[in-house]
Parts: structure tokens; C-alpha cells; sequence
């Protein structure tokens, strides 16, 4: 597998291991190889451990899909000057004191 399925270089697949399978989280190594990085666990069928395995991909590229967006919703209302509004305000207000 040399396809870089996320932005981190990871990503989670399952690997034969005598009778079982184990879920892994692979991430791509200085020399182009993949080191596993996480180990979900083991499972004797088939499909549960593709099933573990979707479900984790799935959530993983979500996640970094909502950064990818929050990050260019952000930068298009920057681009419109309609950025974040700093206000200064005093650490105490008057009559508090």
C-alpha cells in the first residue's frame, strides 16, 4: 500500500497474524516504508476486524476533514475582511473593583 490515505501519512488497515487479524494504524517512515503506530486489537473474523478498521478510517478522515474545512471557512471571511474582531478589553471593568 503506498497511497497516503490522510494528511499525517496514516492510515488504519488489518494485517494477518496466523488465525487472526490484527487492526493497525500504519504511518508512512522516513525510508518510504510504513511502521505500524497503533494497534486496535485482534479478531478471529473478517469482517469485524474490516469493520473496525472502516469505522476507525472513517472517523480519522471526518476529523481531518473538518480541519481542512474550519480552516478554509476561516481564511475565506479573512479574505473579506470579515476575520475575527479582537476587542480591548480591560481585565476589570469599572465599579467591579
Amino acid at each position: 500500500m503506498g497511497a497516503e490515505y490522510t494528511p499525517d501519512q496514516t492510515y488504519w488497515t488489518g494485517r494477518k497474524r496466523g488465525t487472526y487479524l490484527e487492526v493497525v494504524l500504519m504511518q508512512k517512515n522516513d525510508t518510504g516504508g510504513y511502521a505500524v503506530v497503533e494497534s486496535l486489537g485482534q479478531y478471529e473474523r473478517h469482517g469485524a476486524a474490516v469493520a473496525a478498521a472502516a469505522q476507525l478510517a472513517y472517523f480519522q478522515g471526518k476529523r481531518d476533514a473538518q480541519v481542512e474545512l474550519r480552516a478554509r471557512v476561516h481564511a475565506a471571511l479573512e479574505s473579506v475582511d470579515l476575520g475575527p474582531v479582537v476587542l480591548d478589553v480591560p481585565d476589570e471593568l469599572e465599579g467591579d473593583a
